[in-house]
């Protein structure tokens, strides 16, 4: 935006042709980045000239600054990457979190109607949502089992398949996967298995098929 300003404007008035007036904005945000102190004045001059109304808001990746850290280790997990490795996906600053007015406040304060936008962008939105009586996705089982024990027999499976790769537990299979153990119903813990089941049995068929061809 700071570099393509002309281009940038055209685009808004494109927008606000298509939502209609009032119903578009230029979104500001300031996570302390040397790209957010570009384009937030621009965004300001751009609103000035155009008459679009600005909002300001904070992309949230966790809940409050301390949480950072905690963030790039689960970062860390997600990518197979470790903490000492500098090439690791990471967020610059630790400013990604759920801001209130007053901490949105240092960043803007000289924009109080893009402070309060927000609010009023939200009270157009007319959502409701039931609660869902089941909300746990329900799957078959081999006969003879429940998803209890069905979980805890592919969770045993799993455990010794892996036993040479891992140091001896020694409590053998973690307690917190037996049954009546768990917090967590099986229905959602056993969810990624069947995915990674369905996928290998779909990809078989994908190869057969290939092959017929």
């Amino acid at each position: 935006m700071a570099d393509r300003y002309e281009e940038g404007k055209r685009l808004a008035y494109t927008y606000t042709d298509i939502f209609g007036r009032g119903n578009f904005f230029l979104e500001i945000q300031d996570h302390g980045m040397e790209q957010d102190r570009k384009v937030v004045p621009a965004m300001v001059r751009l609103s000035q000239e155009t008459g679009i109304p600005l909002v300001a808001t904070n992309d949230a990746h966790y809940l409050k600054r301390e949480d950072a850290r905690s963030h790039e280790i689960m970062l860390c997990i997600q990518t197979g990457k470790t903490m000492s490795d500098t090439s690791r996906m990471r967020w610059p600053t630790p400013e990604f979190f759920l801001k209130s007015r007053a901490e949105m406040q240092q960043a803007f304060a000289e924009l109080e109607d893009a402070l309060d936008r927000p609010f009023e962008i939200a009270q157009r939105c007319q959502v409701r949502l039931d609660k869902i009586q089941e909300p746990f996705p329900k799957f078959e089982v081999p006969e003879g089992h429940t998803t209890d024990t069905y979980f805890e027999y592919i969770a045993r499976q799993g455990f010794e398949r892996r036993r040479p790769l891992r140091p001896p537990h020694p409590d053998g299979l973690p307690r917190e996967l037996l049954s009546g153990n768990r917090s967590e119903p099986s229905q959602t813990r056993g969810v990624p298995h069947l995915c990674q089941r369905q996928v290998k049995r779909s990809l078989t068929q994908l190869n057969s098929a290939w092959g017929a061809v």
